[in-house]
């Protein structure tokens, strides 16, 4: 059955009353206008005959996509680190979330822009782009808010939770509870943590760069970009989270290592943490180790029947060396427990050596 044709943008208007026959033929004239070619709902909207918004809920009409209102809806870190900054105000759109079938939706005003969708998919390395409607003064106005205004990092935590971030200190009568504190500083450090934590990353970067300040999380292996924080702020940032880790905080031309404890919602991460100057200020790196995470049995960890086979054998044998490779985050530790499961027995003495620990066995 042959598809049926796709209606006009100036048929929908006029059959929804939004403007009259009359005023779509003076809108179709009024098209080029000081020499310019411009878009039918632009030209309508320049000679007041219909708003932004009725325009936006025409386009669509016509192509079958949702409107999204960007005073209610906004961007969700994931998402904004999927586009560089100049590529969404370059073709005046908005990268908002990650969808289950990984598409990244975005906010645009002009949906039919291939070129710009064709070099947002490619920049995004995901499956596919999928658009929403806004008008154009939201999405300006949305683009301010996220990128123009030192605010805007700061703003952004609102929507991740700085959560219930507490240091934990060896003497558990000097924990310190920062997740309530008014300072912005500490909210933000909170945030990227509980973000952090939240999204199972292994590693954080902080890194300042000439005009800003970079925050990637490594999440399965893969660094990616979750936040941009003014230049100005960085070194508050840095000097949060050196504080955190016991760190100098006045030492900033040689590298220093640290480590903290904290409870992030209930579950204690150890942070080690290392700091290197760098030609724009300090960088910062912090490794997330989850104390007591979940533990699983061999049958659970994906095994191949023969690989399985040969590991359990390689546990029983009296004498021997057992090597598990793979990067961050990949189960080797998780592997090396679950092997811990299957010998554990009251004759036997098992004695690990790990820093840190990461599960607790009984026996």
């Amino acid at each position: 059955m042959a598809r049926g044709r796709r209606r006009r943008l100036g048929e929908i208007l006029v059959e929804s009353g939004t403007i009259t026959e009359s005023e779509l033929e003076d809108a179709l004239a009024a098209q080029t206008h000081e020499g310019v070619r411009q878009r039918l709902g632009t030209a309508i909207i320049r000679l007041g005959y219909s708003t932004e918004e009725s325009i936006a809920d025409a386009l669509a009409t016509q192509l079958g996509l949702e409107t999204v209102d960007l005073s209610v809806v906004g961007p969700e870190p994931q998402a904004l680190s999927r586009i560089p900054r100049q590529l969404a105000e370059r073709h005046h759109v908005l990268p908002l979330h990650v969808d289950e079938d990984q598409n990244l939706v975005v906010a645009m005003s002009d949906p039919t822009n291939v070129f710009a969708l064709d070099d947002i998919k490619f920049s995004s390395g995901l499956r596919g782009i999928r658009a929403v409607v806004s008008t154009e003064t939201s999405i300006t106005e949305a683009l301010r808010r996220t990128y123009g205004s030192d605010t805007a990092a700061l703003d952004m935590v609102e929507g991740m939770g700085d959560g219930d971030v507490t240091t934990i200190e060896e003497d558990d009568d000097l924990a310190v509870t920062a997740g309530g504190d008014d300072q912005p500083i500490i909210r933000l450090a909170n945030a990227i943590l509980a973000d952090a934590v939240r999204s199972r990353t292994s590693d954080v970067h902080v890194e300042p760069e000439r005009d800003r300040v970079r925050v990637r999380y490594r999440i399965d292996g893969m660094l990616r970009e979750t936040m941009r924080v003014p230049k100005h702020i960085g070194p508050a940032l840095i000097s949060r989270l050196k504080i955190m880790s016991s760190l100098d905080i006045a030492e900033r031309r040689r590298p220093q290592d640290g480590r903290a404890m904290i409870r992030v919602e209930g579950q204690e991460v150890d942070l080690r943490v290392s700091t290197m100057p760098t030609m724009y200020g300090e960088t910062i790196v912090m490794r997330l180790l989850r104390k007591g995470a979940e533990r699983l049995d061999i049958e659970d960890l994906g095994i191949s029947p023969d690989a399985r086979a040969m590991f359990e054998a390689a546990l029983e044998r009296p004498q021997g060396l057992i090597v598990i490779t793979g990067p961050t985050g990949s189960g080797k530790t998780t592997t090396l427990y679950a092997g811990l499961s299957i010998i554990a027995d009251p004759v036997r003495n098992i004695l690990t050596l790990e820093d840190p620990i990461e599960y607790q066995l009984e026996g």
